[in-house]
């Protein structure tokens, strides 16, 4: 399955995705190493600075729900999500966040009734 959005992998935990490649977060851009990405913290903040400023209630003003995956190889629900990071960036740029090229290898599985592929291997570079 190929969604610009990770977000996406909620709702498609309704049916079976062996695989699903998103981006759109750019692995987060700005990275404080040790506590992850700056957008995840802005967002939990979000909650508490809400009450005295509009502008951060309801949806508009999110771009991901789910920062926790704004990188990598995550399980959600009995489906599997990649996140990549990218090449691109906005401003202010990326920082502790170096863009990434993944390669991904499907080797078929043992033919039994179905033909089915699985993710075998993702490499980073």
């Amino acid at each position: 399955m190929l969604s610009h959005n990770p977000d996406s992998a909620v709702p498609l935990q309704a049916w079976r995705v062996d695989l699903q490649l998103s981006g759109h977060t750019h692995g987060g851009q700005i990275v404080i190493p040790g506590i992850g990405s700056l957008a995840s913290w802005l967002e939990v903040g979000r909650s508490h600075m809400a009450p005295w400023f509009p502008l951060l209630r309801g949806k508009s003003s999110r771009i991901v729900r789910h920062w926790e995956w704004s990188e990598g190889l995550h399980s959600v629900g009995t489906n599997t999500l990649y996140v990549n990071r990218g090449l691109g960036t906005y401003a202010p740029g990326r920082l502790f966040c170096p863009p990434e090229v993944t390669i991904i290898t499907l080797i078929a599985k043992p033919i039994r009734r179905r033909n089915m592929l699985s993710a075998a291997s993702l490499t980073t570079t």
